[in-house]
């Protein structure tokens, strides 16, 4: 169990480390303008990533 914990640690800390790829940015740029769907996908991405940042900001 203390080595599970210490991977999620290891794994949160490089996460917040890394900038975003091209793919996480595009949806990012979606979620600052809600849509009932776009050209290429369907709008819950958008939508869970508006939410993540609504309650954790844009960190």
């Amino acid at each position: 169990m203390v080595a599970l914990a210490a991977v999620t640690v290891l794994r949160l800390v490089v996460a917040g480390c890394s900038g975003l790829s091209p793919d996480e940015a595009y949806y990012w740029v979606w979620s600052r303008a809600l849509a009932p769907g776009y050209l290429d996908h369907p709008p819950m991405v958008a939508v869970w990533i508006r939410a993540g940042c609504a309650l954790f900001g844009d960190t």
